[in-house]
């Protein structure tokens, strides 16, 4: 646990030494710069220069000399928590407004390209998040499952959901249909396919594979154009559901495959 502890802090802009002692701290309340340095195992000069930080930070206490010399005790960790939790806010809160003023709007007919399976789904969750009005949406399962948590709480909000899937599990929000297999097959799409069209403002397409790639965009024609995929597709799923038998005898058997009524 020390270690993984030791991590954390770390992450958090502790160093080692500085982690080591401020755990040491915890288990040992009053002690010394040469105790804490014994408990912590880091050597006593490099104690005393993480002790001087740790007090410049506000993570630790320095109690009144008395007999015993200079000691110290820790913040407690709910305050500590607290404490970093308000000072990373305040700097993020900052870094965005001064990296907004700072940034110059991307043109609309810019597309970028976006590699690995992380990068894709969180591009694709923070479409999701941001939506106001619509989300068009075409993905297999192993797109759905990371982005279905986002998809529900659009839904919550007020945003329409048409989803397109192409595997075999489902979602409970919105508008939702599968892709039949057989068109899957005959196209060779469907395994890992992610398409998200926000609100007919911005679009996503590509695929979580092993070659791991996909297009973000804003140009107008072709977030129309994807948008416009997603809504054939659902709208042939709705009016291959309502046909009656004796005219889908008059289609292929491929035809009626790709309506889901062979």
């Amino acid at each position: 646990m020390s270690e993984r502890l030791q991590r954390q802090l770390g992450a958090l802009g502790f160093t080692e030494y500085e982690a080591r002692v401020y755990l040491a701290l915890l288990q040992h309340h009053a002690a010394s710069g040469y105790q804490l340095s014994k408990a912590s195992g880091v050597p006593r000069s490099m104690a005393y220069e993480a002790l001087g930080r740790l007090a410049q930070r506000g993570a630790i206490l320095t109690l009144p000399e008395d007999a015993k010399g200079v000691r110290y005790a820790p913040l407690p960790p709910h305050e500590l928590v607290a404490q970093m939790r308000q000072q990373f806010e305040t700097c993020v809160d900052g870094l965005a407004a001064d990296l907004t003023a700072l940034a110059v709007p991307a043109e609309p007919a810019q597309i970028w390209n976006i590699s690995g399976d992380a990068q894709i789904v969180q591009r694709a969750q923070a479409m999701i998040d941001a939506a106001s009005a619509e989300l068009y949406v075409g993905l297999h399962d192993r797109t759905l499952a990371p982005l279905q948590g986002a998809l529900t709480a659009a839904q919550q909000r007020g945003v329409a959901v048409h989803a397109l899937l192409f595997g075999e599990n489902t979602l409970t929000v919105g508008e939702v249909r599968h892709h039949p297999q057989a068109e899957t097959a005959v196209h060779r799409v469907g395994r890992g396919i992610v398409i998200v069209v926000a609100d007919r403002q911005a679009a996503l397409i590509g695929g979580t594979t092993e070659a791991a790639s996909a297009a973000w965009t804003t140009n107008p024609h072709l977030v129309f154009v994807a948008r416009e995929y997603i809504w054939q597709e659902l709208f042939t799923q709705r009016l291959g559901q309502e046909l009656p038998v004796e005219m889908l005898a008059h289609l292929a058997p491929l035809d009626r495959a790709v309506l889901g009524r062979e």
